[in-house]
């Protein structure tokens, strides 16, 4: 669903060959796709909410240099922010 359309995505902003669909079998594609991109930040929870410290661990990879000119974020669960991590991250 969402999230198999957000890694496809994020596999055509780095997919080596840059065509559309992405290639799928470049370095690139497949960090992605085994989630260990240096560039990407994936979240998953099983908790009834995202808390602050997963705001301040979005924030930190952002402040981050990265490999890109561009950083690709996909938080699973992204309505279950409380209302202090959902305000440190707008802020």
């Amino acid at each position: 669903g969402k999230r198999a359309f957000a890694r496809t995505l994020l596999q055509s902003m780095y997919c080596l060959q840059k065509i559309q669909p992405p290639c799928g079998i470049c370095d690139e594609c497949h960090r992605v796709e085994k989630r260990t991109h240096p560039s990407l930040l994936e979240i998953e929870t099983s908790q009834k909410s995202l808390k602050l410290d997963v705001a301040q661990q979005i924030l930190d990879f952002f402040s981050l240099e990265s490999w890109h000119s561009y950083r690709g974020l996909i938080v699973d669960g992204a309505d279950l922010f409380n209302a202090q991590a959902a305000n440190r991250l707008l802020k």
